[in-house]
């Protein structure tokens, strides 16, 4: 009995992460500026409000040399 589980999932797109995503109460998508890391980042959040998903995820940018850095990255993601 837990009452929290955390997973860290690989970068990228693939069944089972989008799967584990649409099964979770909270979602939590962590991001840097990295372009590539920005593009998987979106990705996952597209795809799964194409499948319906229910659950509206958090993005956090990770990495980011300051607060108003990482507002500006936040800012370009959304």
């Amino acid at each position: 009995h837990y009452d929290r589980i955390i997973l860290d999932l690989a970068a990228g797109i693939d069944a089972s992460l989008l799967r584990l995503a649409r099964a979770a109460d909270r979602l939590v998508i962590v991001t840097t500026e990295e372009p590539t890391a920005l593009t998987d980042a979106y990705a996952v959040v597209k795809l799964l409000h194409l499948q319906g998903a229910k659950i509206a995820p958090w993005v956090v940018v990770n990495m980011a040399e300051n607060r108003t850095k990482g507002r500006k990255i936040f800012d370009q993601f959304a």
